[in-house]
């Protein structure tokens, strides 16, 4: 495992989710038990940009008109003016959508977002009870696609390859991370199994793409971040900054900066960490959704 050099960028939060770094390196994040979204600008303290009552963000995105898309009990647009949240998708026609947890952008400027369907009760290994998630699309005109329908057990992080087309998706409950083929009408066929987590390396949960379309990915629990070469091979292991590394994001001027939020635990709280790669990362496109007229 290769050791890594980790800054502290913001601390003292619950189970973090959702880095997401803009042009001036200020990091958004969540805090999916805690609530809010939050920023830090460099060298700055956090400040809260959604309150605590939003609880469950596990995706953020950045609008091209300055605002932000972020998911929860629904896939909602904040208004940076007003601060106010709007809902784009709450329900849809005969599908379960108790949740929305992870997204991503592509090169047109639609979100891609994940369902989650937790209910009552324990599964043998101890996690929680959920019915299968969805994966939907919403373009510009919040128009809403259907673009997989189920068998997903906790819909994770996603993150689309440097010629866009293929979208990667981890499920952390099933230890995978999924490769669908992106269609020319950008639906998503021919799921398969990219990458499968081994035992003792905890699971899945968020993941980033670099410039040579290799994986990356956080393993909870594992203490570390594994970089799947485009074949799903392992290619590097590096070692996290703590125990709960829960998803990582690249940034920077150069797209080498790369920001790994863990989770509370161990006597440690949430924390941002903020390190430095070989390689550069691959942007995530801006949404083209726009603030409600």
């Amino acid at each position: 495992m290769e050791p890594m050099k980790y800054e502290t960028v913001a601390t003292g939060f619950g189970l973090l989710e959702a880095p997401r770094v803009d042009e001036n390196d200020v990091v958004y994040f969540s805090d999916v038990t805690g609530g809010g979204v939050f920023r830090v600008a460099p060298g700055g303290q956090p400040e809260t940009v959604i309150s605590k009552d939003r609880k469950g963000v596990g995706g953020i995105a950045f609008t091209q008109d300055g605002g932000l898309i972020v998911t929860g009990p629904s896939v909602a647009y904040w208004d940076s003016k007003s601060g106010t949240l709007t809902d784009i998708l709450k329900t849809y026609p005969g599908k379960l959508t108790h949740g929305f947890n992870d997204l991503t952008v592509d090169s047109q400027g639609s979100v891609f977002v994940g369902s989650t369907n937790p209910r009552a009760g324990t599964r043998p290994d101890g996690l929680a009870q959920t019915d299968p998630g969805d994966v939907y699309r919403i373009d510009p005109d919040r128009k809403v696609t259907l673009v997989w329908e189920g068998g997903l057990e906790l819909s994770n992080g996603m993150g689309f390859s440097p010629d866009g087309k293929t979208l990667y998706h981890v499920d952390a409950f099933a230890k995978v991370i999924f490769a669908y083929r992106v269609t020319p009408d950008r639906g998503l066929t021919e799921r398969r199994v990219f990458a499968r987590f081994e035992e003792g390396w905890g699971w899945p949960d968020g993941m980033a793409v670099d410039a040579e379309g290799a994986v990356w990915a956080p393993a909870l629990f594992g203490g570390m971040l594994i970089r799947f070469a485009p074949d799903g091979s392992v290619d590097r292991q590096f070692e996290a900054p703590t125990k709960k590394p829960v998803t990582l994001v690249f940034g920077g001027r150069d797209m080498r900066d790369l920001y790994v939020v863990c989770a509370k635990g161990g006597g440690v709280a949430g924390t941002v960490y903020k390190t430095r790669t070989d390689v550069p990362g691959l942007p995530v496109p801006k949404s083209k959704i726009t603030r409600p007229s």
